[in-house]
């Protein structure tokens, strides 16, 4: 297994971290996200997670006291109305679910189909599940298992054991698991970035959250922001800023003299988002792995180009 870095408490962390405007941010209303699915609170996809919606719902009051089959009945409805709105006319979407939730509890009411802070953390620990059972629960019966309780399953087969939960990488993988697509996902047994920590080799795997993962039909600058900040928080480094061995930073450099042209090419086509801090760039990102090669390998000579590792020793060179 890869080095794990601590953090106090993963579902804060998260939840901080989602709500930050580089990822998800928080939104009251209702909205047509940049895949244009319809979006509210902390990425909270309210048209293709039906349980999701379930947890929205519950939250503004339309289940309350009502059967499970009602339950069921109710947001089947608000996933017509969803469904049945013309992609990015926000205006009637938001009348519409405003309606319907009128209908429910009363043309009086003044609630309207919008989500406080509060309401928004209490939804997002329902996506992730009790800690202890695992499982979320609507009305009396509706029970599903939490996004905690599947990603531990996933980690479980892939690692051979469980994972800790209060880590920045688990942090990182909920992140990618959160809204994830049964069409392109990053998170499953066969996928190159479970292969990487089944490898325990962390720059592969910090290659496929950076840049690898932002590709398809799905591919744009809001993922590319999201994924720059998730590998951030991820690190190409066991411990950065501490110094970094020599094995490590062949490692590294072995991750990019493999990608090196993809890699430059990402960054050349979202180069608004790695233009945002100087930090963001390949370049910087290597600096510590090729600190440590010049220091034992240059002699003495000045290296002022790249520094490449093959996949064995006879291809190492440092090219000056």
């Amino acid at each position: 297994m890869i080095t794990t870095h601590a953090t106090a408490n993963y579902r804060d962390d998260l939840y901080a971290f989602l709500r930050s405007d580089r990822i998800e941010g928080f939104r009251q209303d209702p909205y047509f996200d940049s895949k244009g699915l319809v979006t509210i609170g902390v990425g909270f996809n309210i048209e293709g997670d039906r349980n999701v919606r379930r947890y929205v719902l519950n939250q503004l009051g339309v289940f309350a006291g009502q059967s499970d089959q009602e339950i069921e009945n109710r947001q089947l409805e608000f996933e017509q109305i969803i469904l049945g709105v013309t992609d990015g006319d926000e205006v009637d979407l938001v009348t519409k679910l405003n309606a319907k939730l009128r209908e429910y509890l009363g043309a009086q009411t003044t609630t309207l189909f919008t989500l406080d802070t509060t309401q928004s953390r209490a939804i997002f620990e329902q996506i992730l599940g009790d800690p202890t059972t695992g499982t979320a629960t609507i009305g009396q019966a509706i029970i599903r298992d939490g996004k905690q309780k599947e990603l531990d399953a996933i980690l479980g087969n892939v690692l051979g054991g469980p994972s800790a939960h209060n880590t920045k990488e688990y942090v990182v993988l909920m992140s990618l698991y959160y809204n994830q697509q049964a069409s392109n996902p990053l998170i499953g047994p066969n996928t190159k970035l479970m292969r990487a920590l089944q490898q325990d080799n962390r720059a592969e795997a910090w290659y496929e959250i950076r840049y690898h993962s932002n590709g398809g039909a799905s591919a744009g600058a809001g993922i590319a922001n999201r994924r720059i900040e998730e590998s951030n928080r991820f690190s190409l480094y066991d411990n950065a800023g501490l110094g970094v061995g020599e094995a490590e930073a062949k490692a590294v450099l072995r991750m990019y003299t493999t990608h090196r042209d993809a890699i430059l090419d990402y960054e050349s086509r979202f180069s608004t988002q790695f233009a945002a801090s100087v930090t963001y760039t390949i370049q910087f990102q290597l600096i510590g792995a090729e600190t440590t090669l010049i220091g034992t390998y240059a002699h003495g000579r000045t290296i002022d180009g790249e520094v490449l590792v093959g996949q064995d020793a006879a291809q190492e060179r440092m090219a000056a």
